[in-house]
């Protein structure tokens, strides 16, 4: 399925054809939901001593894993963001004197304990490890989109990070995380298009009824909060699930039912929601397995190579089912389009175990500022200004088209066609007399793309 891909692309973008879809990454996957796992964080980075603790190396790692660390963003005295989970260095500090391990780290000045070996708690191996800036792992995102990090409030504050992120350009790239809406809130302040994270967990004593409905109780709390503002400031809502997988019928703490509802809520006010793993069988990938069965869209854990082998094996699922159906690609143009249907399905048909669903909505000379205005006017069903070629190679047949009603006479519009099928790759294609003038692309493309047929592709 890659290799026609490729070639999908390689024809549309030589006809003039600007891609409309993100997903082209050659070791991704393509469903939404699977793509979004790159949210997944390691607790401190390194999990539950599988790597040093919220150090750059450590980052690295996660990133060449395919998912995203986090760092506890504290304060030196002198004012030095840096990435430590603990308030002191007595559990990870080595080659230091008592006194010194045991004082809070706001005592002390960057110049203090940048020497400080912070990897030799775990193994030899990492004696080389100190504690990393929040300036260098900022710089170490720069120019890589793909990094993605957890920065969970730890004393630095949000304009303080927000001002560090900007330097590198990656404030996009963090997910701004506390147990405080108030300090989500303000991050929404100083990076308006910002993500935040709000967690909700409170440890419970044990997994029995009466201790579960007090989690519960915690629980709808504390989402009562946000929902008070309508979820306006949040990205996502991560729900600290406690599980035994030796109890009989349900493993979770919130139950089962708390959680799917919960999820259910969030998800209709467009919120996403991690699953914080914890407790007995938190390394188990069935933990995962069930997690992700009840809605959840990522998650946190201390367990990062337990993890992995669940990660990987929904993953390889994916692009197993993808690469068993056909390429589903819609072309939105003009006689170029047009012109594809001679040359795409013949191409796909020559690689072997290749299929492709083509299709085009064709109007001669059509621009994208009409391409636009049709779109504007499809919600009228009788609207349809665009001639419809089809060749699908999972539907033979001429005589039983797979588009139901968005087919009419070979005439469509846009919103039908993009309703009608789950489409792996749309395209729209500018005219070719306005070809060369940049100017005459905006505001129509994104318009077309990120409002309308973003919305339609997986």
């Amino acid at each position: 399925m890659l290799k026609l891909k490729t070639v999908a692309v390689a024809f549309l973008l030589a006809c003039g054809l600007i891609v409309a879809e993100d997903a082209l990454c050659a070791d991704g996957p393509s469903d939404k939901r699977v793509s979004g796992l790159f949210r997944s964080q390691i607790h401190r980075g390194g999990g539950y001593n599988t790597r040093p603790d919220n150090a750059l190396e450590t980052f690295l790692w996660c990133w060449g894993l395919g998912v995203a660390p986090e760092a506890d963003a504290r304060l030196t005295k002198d004012g030095v963001a840096i990435a430590l989970h603990d308030s002191t260095l007595a559990r990870v500090g080595r080659g230091i004197s008592d006194e010194f391990a045991r004082a809070w780290v706001g005592t002390h000045t960057w110049e203090d304990i940048r020497d400080v070996d912070v990897g030799s708690y775990l193994s030899s191996e990492f004696s080389c490890v100190r504690i990393s800036t929040m300036e260098s792992i900022f710089a170490a995102m720069k120019g890589r989109p793909g990094r993605y990090l957890y920065v969970d409030e730890k004393g630095a504050p949000p304009k303080l990070i927000a001002d560090l992120a900007r330097r590198f350009g990656v404030e996009k790239q963090i997910c701004y995380t506390s147990s405080d809406y108030k300090l989500a809130k303000k991050w929404r302040e100083i990076v308006p298009d910002g993500e935040t994270m709000v967690w909700i967990g409170s440890w419970p004593k044990n997994l029995e009824e009466a201790e579960i409905a007090r989690i519960e109780r915690h629980l709808q709390e504390k989402l009562g909060e946000i929902e008070h503002d309508g979820f306006r400031d949040i990205s996502q809502v991560q729900i600290h699930v406690h599980l035994d997988t030796r109890r009989k019928g349900d493993w979770f703490c919130p139950s089962t039912g708390c959680l799917k509802s919960t999820i259910a809520k969030l998800h209709a006010h467009g919120v996403r929601v991690q699953a914080g793993v914890w407790g007995r069988d938190s390394e188990k990938p069935e933990a995962y397995a069930a997690l992700w069965k009840l809605g959840f869209d990522s998650f946190a854990t201390d367990w990062p190579n337990e993890y992995m082998q669940w990660y990987r094996g929904v993953v390889d699922e994916e692009r197993s089912e993808a690469h068993a159906r056909p390429l589903k690609v819609l072309a939105i143009g003009n006689s170029f389009s047009y012109s594809l249907m001679a040359q795409l399905p013949a191409c796909a048909k020559a690689l072997p175990g290749a299929e492709l669903d083509f299709a085009t909505l064709v109007i001669g000379g059509c621009s994208l500022k009409r391409h636009w205005d049709c779109l504007v006017k499809a919600c009228d069903p009788e609207f349809r200004p665009y001639e419809f070629y089809w060749s699908f190679a999972s539907a033979p047949d001429k005589d039983n088209p797979p588009f139901g009603k968005a087919m009419k006479e070979e005439k469509a519009n846009i919103l039908q066609m993009l309703q009608a099928v789950k489409w792996d790759i749309v395209t729209i294609q500018q005219a070719s007399q306005e070809s060369w003038n940049e100017k005459t692309y905006q505001p129509y493309a994104d318009n077309l793309i990120a409002k309308n047929i973003w919305g339609q592709t997986p």
